[in-house]
This record gives C-alpha cells, sequence and structure tokens, in this order.
C-alpha cells in the first residue's frame, strides 16, 4: 500500500513426497495448521524399479 503496510502475502514451498498419491492440482493440504493450494500440476518420477515412486508438489498460500 502506500503508506507502507503490509497488505498481503504469499508463502510459497515445495514438497518432495515418496510413493503415490492422489493429489491433483488444485486439492488443499493442510500441514502445520496451515492450509495450502497445490500450485500446478503434480510432478511425478517413477522409479525405475517400480518400488518407490516419487512426487514434487508445489504449494501456495495466502495471509493478510
Amino acid at each position: 500500500s502506500q503508506d507502507g503496510r503490509v497488505q498481503g502475502m504469499r508463502v510459497v514451498a515445495g514438497v518432495d513426497a515418496a510413493g503415490r498419491r492422489n493429489i491433483k492440482a488444485r486439492d488443499r493440504v493442510e500441514y502445520a495448521g496451515n492450509v495450502y493450494t497445490i500450485n500446478g500440476d503434480v510432478l511425478s518420477w517413477p522409479s525405475p524399479s517400480g518400488s518407490l515412486d516419487h512426487l514434487h508438489i508445489n504449494l501456495v498460500r495466502w495471509r493478510g
């Protein structure tokens, strides 16, 4: 704002998770008492052996 006060803040986090999950873009996730929205597509990396797949998830939330 013009008087120097912050009106809102975007909080962004990235999560790397093991295994397969039923998570889609725009889903909501609760972590440490805060609710985040998944921002964009969930990226998956299948394991070459098929034993341990991984996901990367971008999270965002707004404060203020």
